[in-house]
């Protein structure tokens, strides 16, 4: 599995014959460093929930079997994971969505990009509260962080940009992943904001492979 880093740099890339959890592993280590889900374990399964049984102010929970909004992943993180690498080896129906920051800004209004550099935001999950920002840096390299389930509005400059951000993303129109089986796509956390689309009645025995990369 030979990869040229010049991919990872476009934001997100697509690797087909990733037939097995060993094969995932494989493609992340060669991408930079694990971060190991909670549990320990460095491959997470996500599965469809109804949103019952979920933590409660989840994507899971507030959405169940529903479209997932455009959203980075470990947002609450002070620094969200750099890398998300989602493989599924069996063909789904439901695929992932993708839209890059670039995208966005290219037609957010004037108004709300000066709103979003002074935006203050409140991380509130199940563990903590704190304040954020929409921006973040790590060596030079700049990022954003946006979920509308764990980042709270907490001035008027969020207030604003969240409206329109909102807003302008029932006119977007997402690059659409389809898992055709034996797949695994990698995305630039800090460019790109993803979602999902509505899980079917056939799709609830769906398995989404996912390993953060710092």
């Amino acid at each position: 599995m030979n990869l040229d880093f010049k991919q990872i740099k476009l934001g997100f890339f697509e690797v087909n014959n990733i037939s097995s959890s060993k094969d995932l592993l494989k493609l992340a280590s060669s991408i930079g460093q694990i971060i190991p889900h909670p549990n320990g374990e460095k491959i997470y399964t996500l599965s469809p929930n109804t949103g019952e049984d979920a933590i409660k102010g989840t994507l899971s929970n507030r959405f169940g079997l529903s479209e997932f909004p455009l959203h980075s992943d470990t947002a609450f993180w002070s620094q969200p994971s750099r890398y998300i690498v989602m493989g599924m080896i069996k063909e789904s129906s439901c695929d992932t969505q993708l839209i890059s920051w670039n995208e966005i800004f290219s037609v957010l209004s004037p108004q709300a990009k000066n709103y979003a550099k002074n935006a203050s935001y409140i991380i509130d999950t199940i563990d903590e509260k704190k304040y954020t920002s929409l921006f973040f840096s790590n060596n030079g390299e700049r990022g954003l962080r946006f979920d509308p389930c764990c980042m709270k509005p907490a001035n008027k400059a969020a207030r604003k940009f969240h409206d329109e951000m909102l807003m302008i993303q029932q006119n977007l129109k997402p690059k659409k992943i389809i898992w055709s089986g034996k797949k695994a796509i990698v995305i630039d956390n800090w460019q790109y904001l993803h979602g999902r689309s509505i899980v079917s009645a056939h799709d609830k025995k769906r398995k989404l492979l996912r390993i953060y990369i710092r």
